[in-house]
């Protein structure tokens, strides 16, 4: 009898339920962790032709010509008078036509930060003979993205540059030359041979690029376009520039 008193006392015992008790949180139970790094920003802008020239030999691979000034491709050769140079003191006699400079200046770009660039225009090509006043032949230049060309590390090349491989040329916005943008995405005039040409007249125009997300890096090529009448424009030397300056943001 006293065993089976002792069975019954255990279980009641061990059916009590435990104490209630609080749990006490000190802070947020949740939270972000900020991964960080800073990457050092590189820009290399190499000036590996800041010189155009037009043809001066008749042996060597003649410039571009045209009766019109955009709008259609350049020939290298063939034009009826004969007069293959720019140089050539009759180019363009009684049937003013255009030349487009075979020789071109070349810019390379590298960087993995935004870049962008600006041309500032400083008129036509004018006499350099004091004796000559103010004479000036008309001209113009070409802009283009040439190489394959990478923005954002991917080609944008929409067609052929001749003799630089893929690429887009630049052409205005908006389409009066009195500065404003470089557009590179347009199916028309971005591409061979409908590329635009930009009036170095009047002075002080400004065109602006960008900015070009990274990763950016081809060549940026320019290439000069004048008007010659033949014996209307005197003989001697000329010149005009451009100003080119790129720029990329710090952070």
């Amino acid at each position: 009898m006293s065993r089976t008193l002792i069975a019954i006392v255990t279980i009641a015992v061990l059916a009590v339920p435990a104490m209630a008790y609080e749990t006490q949180w000190q802070g947020e139970p949740d939270g972000d962790l900020t991964i960080e790094l800073s990457v050092n920003c590189y820009v290399q802008i190499l000036w590996q032709d800041t010189v155009i020239e037009f043809d001066t030999d008749y042996d060597a691979p003649h410039d571009y010509w045209c009766y019109d000034l955009m709008g259609t491709g350049y020939a290298l050769d063939g034009h009826p008078d004969g007069k293959f140079t720019a140089t050539d003191a009759w180019a363009g006699n009684g049937d003013p036509f255009y030349f487009e400079s075979r020789d071109g200046a070349y810019i390379y770009v590298k960087s993995n930060n935004a870049l962008s660039m600006n041309v500032h225009t400083n008129g036509w090509l004018k006499a350099t003979d004091p004796d000559c006043g103010d004479c000036y032949i008309p001209t113009y230049f070409t802009a283009a993205l040439s190489g394959p060309f990478l923005v954002e590390g991917q080609d944008i090349g929409l067609g052929t540059i001749p003799f630089n491989g893929s690429g887009v040329y630049l052409y205005a916005d908006p389409p009066d030359n009195t500065g404003g943008e470089f557009v590179e995405d347009d199916a028309v005039y971005g591409v061979y041979p409908d590329q635009w040409a930009f009036d170095c007249d009047p002075a002080s125009q400004t065109w602006h690029l960008g900015p070009l997300c990274p990763y950016v890096e081809g060549n940026i090529m320019f290439l000069a376009r004048i008007l010659r009448s033949g014996m209307v424009d005197p003989g001697g030397d000329y010149t005009t520039w451009l100003d080119v300056t790129f720029a990329s943001p710090d952070f």
